[in-house]
């Protein structure tokens, strides 16, 4: 999964943190859009009680 998330631009370092992440049951959600989007999209995470919300 971390060579997935590489390939679209994440850090190596970060991917392998998700992929830890995922392996113990937590939740991985990715979002593709313009910039507007993308903050709407990580708020809207937030205020639903995501966690680590980071835009790539």
């Amino acid at each position: 999964m971390a060579g997935g998330l590489i390939d679209w631009g994440i850090p190596e370092a970060e991917g392998q943190h998700y992929e830890e992440d995922v392996k113990q049951g937590k939740i991985l959600v990715t979002v593709q859009g313009n910039e507007p989007h993308l903050n709407e999209a990580g708020d809207v995470l937030r205020q639903h009680g995501a966690h680590d919300v980071k835009t790539f």
